[in-house]
């Protein structure tokens, strides 16, 4: 039953899979395609592509200790440094847990089917290139209930009140660290991963009533003129016909004409011109700011022609 309800619910998938690893013609049922795409980048993060299978079963494996084990660094937004997946200080207790599930593969269900969700995780991590934590997070629900079991393990076999108290004391400590690094520190440093300072200017950008828009193309660093306008067109909830040039609000340019992404430096700043500007705050020089309106946002700025 299981497998039926899975394969009513994955077999788009599975078809599209099959279409670009055969190489098929793309299928059309009604409304809904399922595509033949000629190239494919995400093909190549599968070991079984990998024109080096062991090598890269070598690293997949270093990966795989590093995310899970040893709980390691990562991208900021997938992990707060120093407080790892399941808190450092779990590991003991989820090998602990580990172990009581193995002695209790005979008579338990619960205990084979814990242990096949974590060999799940663990092949998928060895057949997925470089996992990082969203690409291996399937494994940190059955390695929390290691921890769970491992805990409940140490308090069966040692029952002394200090123990317990200290136990509950270090998550209790832990999770208190955790709630005031997420909330302050860490939530600052989070603004500038999703682009707070550029989409706040940029926000600000479509109550002008300036004819062009220029906006700069250091939105994630330098040269990222496509970054900045796929994050305006979420901003300004920009109609995808009116993007296309299929369609043009009244007393508004085409969205060619309209919209421009470039670093200020290449740009032929013109004074005179009905434009307004969201530039990096390295890009000022660009401008002569007695002749605008500058408002700052963080490290972006508006500039608007003053009349």
């Amino acid at each position: 039953m299981a497998m039926a309800v899975w394969l009513a619910v994955s077999w788009p998938f599975i078809l599209a899979m099959a279409i670009n690893y055969f190489g098929w013609d793309t299928v059309e049922i009604g409304p809904f395609t399922l595509p033949y795409f000629s190239g494919s980048v995400r093909s190549n993060d599968i070991l079984f592509f990998s024109d080096d299978i062991l090598s890269q079963l070598w690293e997949n494996l270093k990966s795989l200790q590093t995310a899970v084990f040893a709980q390691g660094s990562d991208l900021l937004w997938n992990n707060i440094p120093a407080f790892g997946s399941i808190y450092l200080f779990s590991m003991p207790f989820a090998v602990l847990g580990f172990v009581y599930v193995l002695l209790r593969l005979k008579n338990n269900d619960g205990a084979v089917l814990l242990l096949f969700f974590f060999i799940t995780g663990l092949w998928c991590g060895l057949c997925t290139n470089g996992v990082n934590i969203n690409r291996i997070n399937i494994i940190f629900y059955p390695q929390i209930l290691f921890t769970a079991l491992g805990i409940y393990t140490v308090f069966c076999r040692m029952d002394a009140f200090p123990l317990r108290l200290g136990v509950a004391a270090a998550y209790l400590l832990a999770f208190a660290l955790l709630c005031s690094t997420y909330f302050g520190y860490y939530a600052g440093q989070m603004e500038y991963c999703f682009f707070k300072d550029f989409g706040t200017a940029v926000s600000a950008l479509q109550y002008s009533d300036a004819e062009r828009f220029y906006i700069t193309g250091k939105s994630q660093g330098e040269n990222t003129a496509y970054v900045s306008e796929v994050l305006t067109l979420f901003y300004h909830q920009i109609d995808s016909e009116y993007y296309q040039g299929k369609t043009c609000p009244e007393g508004l340019l085409p969205y060619g004409e309209r919209y421009t992404y470039a670093n200020m430096e290449d740009i032929d700043i013109d004074p005179q011109e009905d434009a307004a500007y969201v530039a990096a705050e390295n890009e000022l020089g660009c401008f002569e700011l007695e002749l605008y309106d500058v408002e700052q946002f963080g490290t972006y700025y508006l500039l608007e022609t003053r009349d």
